[in-house]
């Protein structure tokens, strides 16, 4: 089962989805503000916290030791933003983070 939160906030609507079969797990999706826009894709923790380890410069290695994971996993996250945001690298996919909210600077600096 899943169930899901719509939260206003000031950089716009906000839905936090969390399903049981895997608590741990939570997607966060900020919707479009106006009508024909595509809504921004849902990214899961994991990979948000490598956009913010990547936009500060870090390496997949080092992001690997930050988060305990794998470098192949931390590869993998990166693989997977980068189609889940259409760009061609890690740096494209930070900029779009940041462009459509997904991050913002200060969580960046």
């Amino acid at each position: 089962m899943t169930w899901v939160i719509h939260v206003n906030t000031a950089a716009g609507p906000l839905k936090v989805h969390r399903s049981d079969a895997n608590l741990e797990t939570v997607e966060l999706h900020r919707t479009s503000a106006t009508r024909g826009e595509a809504p921004t894709p849902y990214l899961s923790k994991s990979e948000i916290n490598c956009l913010l380890w990547s936009a500060r410069g870090k390496t997949s290695f080092e992001i690997s030791k930050i988060l305990s994971l794998s470098e192949h996993t931390i590869n993998h996250y990166f693989l997977a933003l980068a189609s889940k945001l259409s760009a061609t690298n890690r740096t494209h996919a930070v900029a779009k983070a940041l462009k459509l909210g997904i991050i913002t600077p200060e969580q960046v600096f």
